[in-house]
């Protein structure tokens, strides 16, 4: 999963400027049955947000909290981005 979502030479975008579209997470989360996020999972945008990514359902996984903050994690050292 972490490697899914490096993209080389991606033009970075500040967290500030991303919109998420709640729409396009809640029709994510329809295609598998769910009306909402469950219990103990997060959404995770395969190539993030922040460095291209499209706010789709085609862009997004469903991930154990565990796992997302692990992939998140990897992202931000192979990214250079700050996790305060």
């Amino acid at each position: 999963m972490v490697a899914a979502g490096e993209v080389e030479d991606a033009e970075h975008i500040d967290s500030d400027d991303i919109v998420r579209d709640i729409a396009m997470r809640d029709e994510f989360l329809a295609n598998f049955g769910y009306e909402g996020v469950p219990e103990g999972y997060e959404v995770h945008h395969i190539i993030p947000l922040s460095e291209g990514g499209t706010d789709s359902p085609e862009n997004m996984v469903l991930l154990p909290k565990e796992v997302h903050d692990q992939v998140t994690a990897a992202h931000a050292a192979s990214y250079g981005w700050y996790q305060g």
